[in-house]
């Protein structure tokens, strides 16, 4: 199925939104259209947002796509829909701590939250926490 109308219409009137994180320990900011903080390399079933993330390495893997995304974003989903796969090409930051001050709507495993008046999220990684037995 093709990327409908209403889609590019949700993608054309997105307005990027004021960022502030900490990423190990180094303040990152920005306006961004879209942030994720991923163990592997999609979310979704089938939509690959940073190829190289690895669920084994210890560490998520940052996306950040901001307003100079924005086509290729399009682009990206375009190809995905075609079932060609082309990276998307934005920002991926690998940290074991991802502290975020303020953000814009958060999507914690299908489902949408509005970010919380003076509220911090903080996620980190603890090594070796699963053992998995083969």
């Amino acid at each position: 199925r093709g990327v409908d109308k209403d889609e590019e219409a949700q993608l054309t009137n997105l307005t990027p939104a004021a960022w502030e994180m900490t990423l190990d320990g180094v303040p990152v900011s920005g306006e961004y259209l879209l942030v994720a903080v991923l163990n592997i390399p999609f979310i979704g079933p089938n939509l690959e947002l940073c190829p190289h993330a690895d669920p084994t390495d210890g560490a998520f893997s940052v996306v950040m796509a901001g307003e100079p995304h924005r086509d290729a974003i399009a682009q990206h989903l375009q190809h995905r829909v075609a079932d060609r796969d082309v990276g998307l090409g934005v920002r991926c930051v690998h940290a074991r701590c991802v502290e975020i001050e303020r953000g814009d709507l958060l999507h914690i495993d299908d489902e949408v939250f509005t970010w919380p008046a003076e509220a911090r999220v903080s996620i980190e990684i603890e090594p070796a926490s699963l053992h998995i037995l083969v």
